[in-house]
């Protein structure tokens, strides 16, 4: 294949930190990408904004968890400034790009930000940091594809992500807008209606 340029967005991580299986393997493809001669440019983000909305709606239902005091830190980033980094340095030849956001948040900040906007009649809940490794494996016999998502969930709310400060948008500005995009998705909706039952 005559490929010109290779590009792909993948999870931010540091280097000392790929004993995670899901970490590991996009090391491991990045490597390749890197070694093949291949022009790349390969942009690294920490949490994005839009990987929010599962822990947004559990919120609402009170089951907002931190696993443990959720002292690890993280500054989690916009998508849509992920998108701009990532199509800016497309001009430029091999390049590779860690990015995070403007603000620094602990699990429990962010949660707890999460949990206010949300709805404010219930409380982040704490998991004792002992619970999933304990049942870990056994999903691993049971249910190999929970086993790996609670292990992911585990390991990345134990660990700092933290990188280079790129992205401009707050996570208060992206909340806000998500909200009025909502409403006005609700218009929309509430004016088809209104033309359909004429």
């Amino acid at each position: 294949f005559n490929i010109k340029k290779f590009g792909a967005v993948s999870p931010f991580h540091e280097k000392g930190l790929i004993k995670q299986a899901y970490f590991k393997r996009h090391d491991e493809f990045q490597i390749q990408v890197i070694e093949s001669g291949i022009d790349f440019t390969l942009v690294n983000s920490t949490l994005l904004f839009s990987s929010l909305t599962r822990q947004l709606k559990q919120a609402g239902k009170g089951k907002n968890i931190v696993i443990g005091e959720g002292l690890a830190k993280v500054n989690p980033i916009f998508d849509g400034d992920v998108a701009s980094l990532f199509v800016e340095s497309l001009s430029h030849k091999n390049k590779l790009i860690h990015c995070g956001g403007p603000e620094v948040f602990t699990r429990m900040e962010l949660a707890q930000r999460l949990q206010l906007f949300h709805s404010g009649d219930f409380k982040v809940r704490s998991m004792n940091p002992l619970a999933i490794p304990t049942i870990l494996p056994y999903l691993k016999l049971k249910n190999q594809v929970m086993h790996d998502r609670m292990a992911y969930f585990y390991y990345v709310n134990r660990r700092d992500f933290i990188t280079t400060s790129m992205g401009s948008v707050t996570l208060s500005v992206y909340l806000s807008k998500r909200i009025d995009e909502k409403l006005k998705s609700r218009d929309r909706m509430k004016l088809l209606q209104k033309q359909l039952l004429v």
